[in-house]
């Protein structure tokens, strides 16, 4: 399956990883998405993207370890 974005943040510091998310979250378009790819369970992701993002966000786990997690984020928006 292809993908809007692809984000590796396993080498970015934890700090600045949802900067990152959130950078390319604002260049999504409708019908788009992104697969982040870490290297351990995200605990908190989906409600701390809630928190900063005012549109619904579907986060969905692709793969979950043990080595790599991938998670596909997209909005989630009403049809036309």
């Amino acid at each position: 399956m292809d993908y809007t974005a692809v984000v590796d943040l396993r080498s970015y510091h934890p700090r600045e990883r949802l900067a990152w998310i959130d950078m390319t979250l604002s260049h999504l378009g409708r019908d788009e998405d992104m697969i982040i790819i870490l290297e351990h369970e995200p605990e908190h992701l989906a409600a701390r993207l809630a928190e900063r993002h005012t549109a619904s966000l579907i986060v969905e786990e692709i793969e979950a370890g043990p080595e790599v997690w991938r998670y596909r984020i997209a909005y989630h928006r009403a049809p036309d």
